[in-house]
């Protein structure tokens, strides 16, 4: 009879990491090995799984980093990654390992957070978690962008990107995060490279895309306050007439207009310090595991 075994934090097993990425290529299309071969895979990503005879079956990882709220920074996790074998499932292996976590990190972090698609929305309200609805922030633009001041980082710019977000500040003292830069690196090596653009008179790394007439601002990496008037000034073009945030703004006396996000995912929460949290939040997308 096949026999699990737990497996935890196992990243410098190789015979057990590929088979992890080839249970998430298989699960979700995505794959980690380039992410580890250079160097972004720490002990912040920590795969709670189980194996069968060194086969990764089943997995809940653990991803470590920083909220701000108010403010105030809190230890966080965010849960991600969720994933069993088709030959495993209804055995309850993610109820197990969602178990394991909690009975690790319960009393050692001040927020727990995932983000489930709509076939497990039943799931995590078990364990405690909270349904929390996102919004988006967005402002008409009045059309003259400027177009072409960026300049875009492409992979030769790797290990400046890193650095720099490494060092960053929040998007917003209301709601953001930190120790997030190796998540980041996981959208740069993964498709985002070329949407990323570094405006050097203003010192800001700004992901985005155009399309059309609105511009999708995915993050604003700076270790400084940024001034949003300028930045959408340098990289609109004259063509875009609305910017929409995939972030929480800083405070500022812009008008934001706030609408309820519509994703393909809806955020859950546990954590004893509900009321703290903001009315109005967008997690930062490239925050997302």
């Amino acid at each position: 009879m096949e026999k699990l075994q737990f497996a935890r934090g196992y990243r410098e097993d190789a015979a057990l990491r590929q088979s992890f990425n080839q249970l998430a290529e298989m699960t979700f299309g995505i794959q980690f090995e380039s992410w580890f071969e250079k160097g972004y895979w720490t002990s912040k990503y920590e795969p709670f799984s189980y194996q069968v005879e060194g086969k990764i079956v089943a997995n809940v990882s653990v991803n470590h980093l920083e909220w701000v709220v108010n403010g105030e920074s809190f230890k966080a996790i965010q849960i991600g990654t969720v994933m069993t074998h088709p030959d495993y499932r209804g055995q309850g292996l993610s109820r197990k390992l969602m178990e394991k976590v909690l009975e690790e990190y319960d009393s050692k972090v001040d927020w727990m957070y995932l983000f489930a698609n709509n076939s497990v929305l039943e799931f995590y309200p078990k364990f405690g978690f909270h349904a929390v609805a996102e919004s988006q922030f967005r402002i008409p633009f009045n059309g003259k962008g400027k177009n072409g001041v960026a300049t875009n980082l492409s992979l030769r710019d790797e290990s400046f990107v890193y650095q720099f977000v490494s060092e960053r500040s929040p998007t917003s003292a209301q709601f953001g995060t930190l120790g997030t830069a190796e998540l980041f690196m996981f959208y740069y090596l993964n498709g985002f490279d070329s949407d990323m653009y570094f405006i050097e008179e203003e010192n800001v790394l700004a992901v985005y895309q155009i399309h059309g007439e609105e511009l999708h601002l995915f993050d604003l990496v700076s270790n400084v306050p940024v001034s949003y008037e300028r930045i959408f000034e340098l990289i609109a073009t004259p063509d875009v007439t609305e910017i929409i945030l995939h972030f929480t703004p800083e405070d500022s006396d812009i008008p934001w207009q706030v609408h309820d996000f519509k994703g393909s995912e809806q955020l859950f929460i546990r954590s004893r310090l509900m009321d703290r949290l903001p009315k109005m939040i967008k997690h930062p997308m490239f925050s997302q595991a």
